[in-house]
Formats: structure tokens, C-alpha cells, sequence
């Protein structure tokens, strides 16, 4: 079975590659993977040492959290075959990784709107 990885960073041009997403898999037929990666906050002061504590396993599911409300705002509950994917690190890093991984994958990678231009 084919599959088709679509990173999701909850942009405008994410709910277009899902949507397109959907689209390819009605000929495919294949399952679709959402996948939001998140990167860990990193901590640094140039005033005295500190001590911060960070709750890894809130920031994993507030990002879950995140992906499926995104999820269901964008593909509602007519996709069934959807497979929501939550990692930590790089985003670029990961989503390659999760493509080795999967081996059988179709990529949607979503591109940063392009700057607008003033017309002045």
C-alpha cells in the first residue's frame, strides 16, 4: 500500500496539501499520513544561571492536540484512512526520515507562500 506523507506546520498552504492530500488518495487509495513536528524550546540567558523545567510529554500532546483539531477542521470525518504523526526535532530532518521509514511514499511538502509584493 502506497501512502501519502503530508507535514502539516497549521498554515494556510498546510490545509491546502491536505486538501490535495485527500484529493490524490480518492485515485490512490492509499493512507495518508499527517505529521507535525515540533522542536524543543531551547533555554539560554545571558543574566544568571537558571534552572528550567520543561514538560516534554505536555508539549507532545498539545502538538497532537493541535494536528487533530487541524485535522478536523481541514478533512473533517471523510477521510477515514488518516494517520496522525507527532515528532520532536527538526522538521525538515524528521520528515525525511519518517519517508525512508514508510519506503512506499508519496511526499507533499509544504512550501512558504511566497513574499507579497507591494505595488508602490
Amino acid at each position: 500500500m502506497q501512502t501519502i506523507l503530508c507535514p502539516v506546520d497549521f498554515s494556510a498552504s498546510s490545509e491546502n496539501a491536505v486538501r490535495y492530500a485527500v484529493q490524490l488518495n480518492q485515485v490512490l487509495k492509499s493512507k495518508i499520513i499527517l505529521m507535525h513536528a515540533y522542536m524543543t524550546p531551547v533555554l539560554y540567558s545571558d543574566v544568571a544561571p537558571f534552572v528550567a523545567s520543561l514538560d516534554f510529554e505536555t508539549l507532545q500532546s498539545e502538538a497532537y492536540e493541535s494536528l487533530k483539531k487541524f485535522c478536523n477542521k481541514v478533512v473533517g470525518d471523510t477521510e477515514k484512512n488518516v494517520e496522525l504523526l507527532i515528532q520532536q526535532g527538526l522538521p525538515s530532518a524528521r520528515i525525511i526520515e519518517i519517508a525512508i521509514e514508510k519506503k512506499r511514499i508519496w511526499l507533499l511538502w509544504v512550501l512558504p507562500a511566497p513574499p507579497q509584493q507591494s505595488d508602490s
